[in-house]
């Protein structure tokens, strides 16, 4: 079983290139459970969707993952129409991020070549999809997923419940990641975090609606994290992906 992760072409700046802690999580997640790997980071690694297609026609993965906030979106479907149209049609695509949580039925319905939206907090809902591909089962108890069935019909299931110790998390999988290509200003920089959610409810904010409430990580395990990177990776500088 092999996962393609996608990190989409977007807007960067030459100030700027930050990693997508996200996926260092689920990649952390799949690893730990024997799926194997891959990520692929077009920002960083200056890579066009169609050099990223030829990628992926080397690679020969089961599935692809990309997804992103409204205005990546548009290219993350775009890398899930050339992938079923020019490489593989029986590679299973999955959208995640905000903007797909949020669209996950409207998605569904204008991309035929997407066949699974992960709503909300993607590790273990990822795991489960990986699993039950391996094993030739339906997809229809993995909760947090909207998706088509066979018979082209699009299924909501029910919500998966939050992380309650965001601790457990294994530590991210930054070595694949191009690790050294991330900075701020040309200071090389890595992403960690002390918490998910917040406690307040902006009305122009998605944070509260995909995190309900605020769940704090132990400091002790905050900068052990640190000091595991630095050690392993070389890096000391860290965005703190917090709201």
């Amino acid at each position: 079983m092999k996962i393609i992760l996608i990190q989409p072409p977007i807007l960067s700046y030459s100030s700027q290139i930050a990693p997508n802690i996200g996926l260092a999580f689920i990649a952390a997640v799949l690893e730990e459970e024997g799926i194997t790997v891959e990520v692929i980071d077009c920002v960083a690694d200056k890579i066009t969707i169609n050099q990223l297609i030829d990628k992926i026609k080397q690679s020969k993965p089961d599935i692809i993952a990309s997804g992103g906030q409204t205005p990546v979106s548009v290219n993350s479907l775009k890398i899930f129409r050339k992938t079923k149209n020019e490489v593989n049609s029986g590679i299973l695509t999955i959208a995640g991020g905000p903007h797909f949580t949020f669209t996950a039925e409207e998605s569904l319905g204008k991309c035929p070549e997407l066949d699974i939206v992960v709503r909300g907090e993607a590790e273990y809902s990822v795991l489960e999809i990986c699993q039950k591909l391996q094993e030739k089962e339906s997809f229809d108890s993995i909760k947090g997923i909207t998706f088509r069935n066979r018979n082209n019909e699009i299924i909501v299931n029910p919500e998966r419940e939050q992380i309650k110790d965001i601790d457990s998390l294994p530590l991210p999988a930054w070595h694949l990641f191009p690790y050294k290509k991330y900075h701020w200003t040309g200071i090389n920089i890595l992403g960690t975090t002390t918490s998910r959610g917040c406690s307040f409810k902006c009305p122009h904010c998605i944070t509260w609606k995909i995190h309900k409430g605020q769940r704090l990580r132990d400091p002790k395990k905050i900068v052990e994290e640190l000091v595991w990177v630095k050690r392993k990776f070389g890096v000391d500088t860290f965005f703190l992906q917090d709201d």
